[in-house]
């Protein structure tokens, strides 16, 4: 199943709970994203993409979402951190999002986490 990617410029790390406790684990965070993790049964064309990044986007700032990233690990001690929920575990959200999918015309989209 092919699996996609979108991704969208997020506030997390001003979040003082979550700085938190980056620093008792001896991270520091400097900057956040979204990453939306797309399963699809097919390929997905260019105007079904175009709807897709419509749905996951903010409708005032669309040009925080993208295909491509927006951060990246700039020296040697930098690191990305990804978090998501269990592969094995479909969230409530997915299914919303999924049936989203579905009543748009995107029925080969499968899973959004």
């Amino acid at each position: 199943m092919p699996m996609l990617h979108f991704y969208r410029v997020a506030d997390l790390h001003t979040s003082a709970s979550l700085t938190s406790r980056a620093s008792e684990i001896g991270f520091e965070v400097l900057a956040s994203e979204v990453c939306f993790n797309i399963e699809a049964t097919g390929e997905i064309g260019t105007e079904d993409r175009t709807k897709l990044q419509y749905l996951l986007q903010e409708t005032f700032e669309p040009q925080n979402c993208s295909a491509k990233p927006f951060l990246s690990a700039k020296g040697d001690g930098d690191s990305i951190l990804e978090v998501a929920p269990r592969q094995q575990f479909t969230s409530a959200w997915s299914t919303n999002a999924v049936s989203i999918c579905s009543a748009m015309g995107l029925v080969q989209i499968t899973r959004i986490e």
